[in-house]
């Protein structure tokens, strides 16, 4: 096994951080993740939001297997856990906590934003339930990072 490698149990963990054991110097600055590289896919899946709740009613499907809350949460749920992982992994010495308050409040502003959108939207509305099967969703993709 390699030194870069640690083995815990059944679980690998990458010593890139000199605080987890990992090289110290100019090699452990080598192998930090650009922050870019947790934020961009964020803004992506905030873009692919934002194209969905773009399409007019008339141009959506209305044989819809699921409940439209169900969608949301669905819809939410990777955006929350994004969210969380570039908090967790670009904010030094963060907490759990504070991982989690910044984004409840990323993903509340976002999907009010949203619902506000879509009232410029023909046959879409403003609904408060929307944004909280947002937030549960959210909420939910966010407990999944550990």
């Amino acid at each position: 096994m390699s030194d870069s490698v640690k083995k815990g149990g059944n679980l690998l963990k990458f010593r890139c951080d000199p605080a987890n054991g990992g090289p110290k110097g100019d090699s452990a600055r080598a192998k930090r993740v650009p922050i870019w590289q947790y934020w961009l896919p964020v803004f992506i899946y905030a873009a692919l939001i934002f194209y969905f709740s773009s399409i007019p009613r008339s141009q959506l499907p209305s044989d819809m297997p699921f409940p439209d809350y169900v969608l949301h949460f669905v819809e939410y749920l990777p955006f929350g856990f994004l969210l969380a992982r570039s908090f967790k992994n670009t904010k030094k010495d963060i907490t759990v906590k504070k991982v989690i308050m910044y984004s409840c409040i990323a993903v509340f502003v976002y999907a009010l934003s949203d619902e506000f959108h879509q009232l410029f939207v023909p046959g879409r509305n403003f609904s408060m339930f929307d944004i909280l099967s947002d937030s549960i969703g959210a909420f939910i993709g966010m407990r999944l990072l550990r």
